[in-house]
C-alpha cells in the first residue's frame, strides 16, 4: 500500500492508523490527535519525545511498536485523557516531577479506556533523592490517576517513584490486574466516592507508606475497631456516629 508523507505525518493508505515521525515536537504530536477520526489507531515510531504534555480524546488507539519513551513537561501530566473508548499501550511513560509535581496518565471523565503494558517510571529531583527514601519528604504525583470516570482497566503496567502509584476518586468498575507498583509511598490510594473496584494479582511491593501501615498502622486501627466494637455491644449502642472524617476510613 502507498505511503503519504508531509512534513509532520504518515498515513498508510487504506487503513485507519495515523503514525507519528520521529523528532516531532508536542504541538505537532497534539494537532494530529486532534485531526484524527474516532475509531483511528495512533501509532507513534520515534525512539523518544520530548517535553510531551498531550490531551487525548475519545475512540483512539494510542500505540507503539518500538517501546517509544514520553518524556514529559513539568508539572503537567504526560498524558491527560479526557473520552471513551480509548487505548494507551507500550509506552515508556516518564513524567518531569523536577521541579515540581507531575502525574504520568491522568484519567478524568471518561469511560472504557484501557491503559496497559506501559511503563511510568517518575523522573525526580536528584537533590532530594536520600529525603524521598527515607520517608521525610513525599514523592511527588501519581502514576495513574483516575478521576469521575467508569469502566478503566489498568493492566501489567509498571508503576514506579510516586505519592501514589494508582489513586482513584469518584470512579467505578476499576480493573487493576498484574500491575508492578514499587518505590512509591502508597501503592494504590483511594479518595472518596469510589466503588466496584477489582485489585487482583498486583505486585505492589517497597512502597514506604503502604509497608509502614502494614507493619505499624493496621493493627493499631485493627486494635481501635476492635475494643469500639466491644464498647459498643457492651453498652448496647444501636447508631454510632463518628464526627471526624477519621471514622470514613475506620
Amino acid at each position: 500500500k502507498a505511503i503519504n508523507k508531509t512534513n509532520s505525518i504518515t498515513i498508510k493508505e487504506g487503513s485507519n492508523i495515523i503514525f507519528i515521525d520521529k523528532n516531532l515536537p508536542n504541538i505537532e504530536i497534539q494537532k494530529i490527535i486532534d485531526s484524527a477520526e474516532n475509531g483511528n489507531t495512533v501509532e507513534f515510531l520515534g525512539d523518544s519525545y520530548d517535553s510531551i504534555s498531550l490531551k487525548i480524546k475519545g475512540g483512539l488507539n494510542l500505540i507503539t511498536n518500538s517501546g517509544t519513551q514520553l518524556n514529559g513537561l513539568s508539572k503537567s501530566p504526560v498524558l491527560t485523557i479526557n473520552g471513551d473508548n480509548i487505548n494507551v499501550s507500550n509506552f515508556k511513560i516518564n513524567p518531569n516531577s523536577q521541579s515540581g509535581e507531575s502525574d504520568g496518565i491522568l484519567i478524568n471523565n471518561s469511560n472504557n479506556v484501557n491503559i496497559a503494558n506501559n511503563t511510568i517510571i517518575n523522573i525526580l529531583n536528584s537533590n532530594l533523592i536520600n529525603d524521598y527514601n527515607n520517608g521525610s519528604t513525599i514523592l511527588p504525583g501519581t502514576g495513574i490517576k483516575v478521576l469521575n470516570s467508569a469502566n478503566i482497566n489498568l493492566e501489567k503496567n509498571i508503576i514506579n517513584s510516586f505519592e501514589s502509584g494508582i489513586y482513584n476518586e469518584y470512579s467505578s468498575n476499576i480493573s487493576m490486574k498484574e500491575n508492578e507498583i514499587r518505590l512509591n509511598n502508597y501503592g494504590i490510594k483511594y479518595g472518596f466516592g469510589s466503588f466496584n473496584t477489582t485489585i487482583s494479582n498486583n505486585n505492589i511491593t517497597n512502597n514506604y507508606w503502604t509497608e509502614l501501615g502494614y507493619e505499624y498502622c493496621g493493627p493499631t486501627v485493627y486494635g481501635y475497631t476492635k475494643w469500639i466494637e466491644s464498647a459498643v455491644k457492651r453498652h448496647k449502642v444501636n447508631n454510632l456516629f463518628f464526627i471526624a472524617r477519621d471514622g470514613y476510613t475506620l
